[in-house]
């Protein structure tokens, strides 16, 4: 058995800022994520207010170039045909950032690294159980049994919480993001900017990111996809009904492979658990269209790490009902 003042399950930029601020601070943490970040990760758009906490918060030190390109602003499609720019040059924190999400949440969990925590990866949380004083984690990691006690757990593991310990989730809708990928040589126009449209049963994004690819992405309905039908043919059919997007990936479409996501707007209600937090979108899941899943993340992690620091230092924590399960 091994032990930590603070266990960190889910290493998504909510766990990772975290981890940082907590470790600087003489924390023994450490951050459980169950993936080695390989796989494409939703939420490529950092908007100029998140990548400010980030850079408030020394996060974006090790952040290369190549996780990365600028984007000026947004290009907005709604009731008419009429693009609408909106520029982030009007702004006091510059532009945004159009990310390789994957390698961008990597590089975060190795910000917290550098900054003391332990980072497990490719490790899985098989069940969470508190004692009197102190939670004890089973974990997964490779081919052996990991057994982790920790006297706090904060969880950042998304909509999906943690089975066992999260509370009731309350969703506000049934979204789904179901997004296409494409390399530029096959069809697509390098476009800087974020381009957001309606469409009759969704809205639709797209965007150029990191490596040569971009994103083609639908935001619909879990009950208005048609079950007798092929999701890519259905996503096509509904991309083409677009102003922005369409003349821009309608020579690459063919190649693009579509993964479906959950979006659903949706919460967490408090449960009554000593030493338990939770943070990000399991706490509070946006809806995609606010732009705002990272800003929400990075806050609430700075708060969760300034809630424990507090209650370390026998402070009152009363001011952070929401954090605290």
């Amino acid at each position: 058995m091994m032990d930590c003042e603070v266990a960190v399950i889910g290493g998504g930029p909510s766990g990772s800022v975290a981890a940082a601020l907590l470790a600087r601070n003489g924390v023994d943490v450490v951050l459980v994520e169950r993936t080695h970040y390989q796989q494409f990760r939703p939420g490529e758009f950092l908007s100029p207010l998140g990548k400010h906490y980030l850079a408030s918060l020394q996060m974006l030190d090790g952040i290369t170039s190549d996780v990365w390109k600028p984007s000026p602003g947004i290009l907005t499609c709604w009731s008419d045909s009429v693009p609408r720019a909106h520029d982030f040059i009007l702004g006091p924190y510059g532009d945004g950032w159009r990310l390789d999400r994957r390698r961008f949440d990597s590089a975060l969990c190795d910000t917290a690294s550098r900054s003391g925590a332990k980072c497990w990866l490719d490790t899985t949380v098989l069940s969470a159980s508190r004692a009197v004083d102190s939670w004890e984690l089973q974990l997964r990691s490779g081919r052996k049994n990991l057994v982790l006690k920790s006297r706090f757990i904060l969880i950042t593991t998304g909509r999906a919480g943690l089975l066992g310990v999260s509370s009731k989730r309350t969703r506000k809708d049934k979204q789904v993001a179901i997004i296409g990928i494409s390399n530029h040589d096959n069809g697509f126009i390098d476009e800087p900017r974020l381009l957001i449209e309606s469409l009759p049963n969704g809205w639709c994004y797209g965007l150029s990111i990191p490596g040569g690819k971009s994103i083609a992405a639908f935001i619909t309905d879990r009950d208005l996809i048609p079950k007798d039908r092929n999701r890519s043919s259905y996503v096509v059919s509904e991309l083409q009904q677009s102003n922005l997007i369409w003349h821009r990936i309608q020579n690459g479409f063919e190649q693009m492979e579509f993964t479906t996501f959950s979006a659903d707007s949706s919460f967490s209600s408090p449960i009554p658990i000593d030493g338990c937090f939770v943070a990000g979108d399991a706490l509070n899941a946006l809806d995609p269209l606010s732009g705002n899943g990272i800003s929400f993340a990075v806050r609430t992690a700075q708060q969760v790490a300034e809630c424990l620091l507090k209650h370390r230092a026998g402070e009152s924590i009363d001011r952070y009902p929401r954090l605290v399960h």
